[in-house]
């Protein structure tokens, strides 16, 4: 279930950048395996989420929470794709198409884990901290908020790597290796928690559960958007 549910919300990503519609998705990982018309449960989902994307005003950020506690925070106008996230062994692979993300990663203790943002232009790979990338069309710039950030171009041929430490930033052009960390303004800081922080005002939600297995067939889980 958790398949189709990454799958379609993939599907629905160009609507809601569209709409500028925050989503809010949680999935569990102890879903019991069932038998499942795929088709027919797929068009559950985008009916699911289809209306909840009519009942809501556009605009708006989102939050996810991966399964190993780490925490993304995406701002309005972006997209971002989870491409692999194995939270027993600590392997987590992000693509960032464009726009910006500001991100809480839990320390990583596995042997082989990792956790890694790769944009059109930039490759930013993590051990535990909390960091923000800005991703436009010709650059991108990464700022560590705090712990270490390796940061290098994502094309394979340009060599060059540069690692950030709390409070640092990088420009990375594409075709061109990271500039030398450098500090970050207070402004820059700030910018990264504001463009990418849910209010904490009063806000307009639609809220949707799907509860799976049924009443009877064992524990419910929870999807919200």
């Amino acid at each position: 279930l958790n398949a189709l549910v990454q799958e379609v919300m993939q599907g629905q990503a160009e609507d809601l950048v569209r709409r500028r519609v925050r989503l809010l998705k949680r999935l569990a990982p102890d879903i019991p395996a069932l038998l499942l018309d795929s088709e027919k449960m797929r068009q559950v989902l985008n009916n699911v989420v289809g209306y909840a994307l009519q009942s809501v005003p556009s605009g708006g950020r989102v939050r996810v929470g991966l399964l190993d506690g780490s925490i993304l925070n995406v701002g309005s106008a972006s997209q971002l794709q989870i491409l692999e996230h194995d939270a027993r062994a600590q392997r987590t692979r992000l693509q960032l198409a464009y726009g910006h993300m500001r991100a809480s990663v839990v320390r990583l203790s596995q042997p082989g884990a990792s956790f890694q943002v790769r944009s059109p232009v930039a490759v930013a790979g993590v051990v535990g901290t909390r960091f923000f990338m800005r991703s436009l069309p010709d650059f991108d710039e990464v700022l560590s908020l705090d712990g270490v950030v390796r940061v290098n171009n994502a094309d394979p041929a340009v060599a060059g790597e540069v690692l950030l430490q709390a409070g640092e930033f990088t420009r990375v052009v594409r075709g061109m290796a990271p500039t030398p960390p450098a500090p970050a303004t207070p402004e820059q800081k700030r910018e990264a928690e504001e463009e990418t922080e849910i209010p904490a005002g009063p806000l307009e939600w639609s809220r949707v559960e799907i509860s799976w297995p049924p009443a009877g067939c064992g524990q419910g889980t929870h999807l919200l958007l």
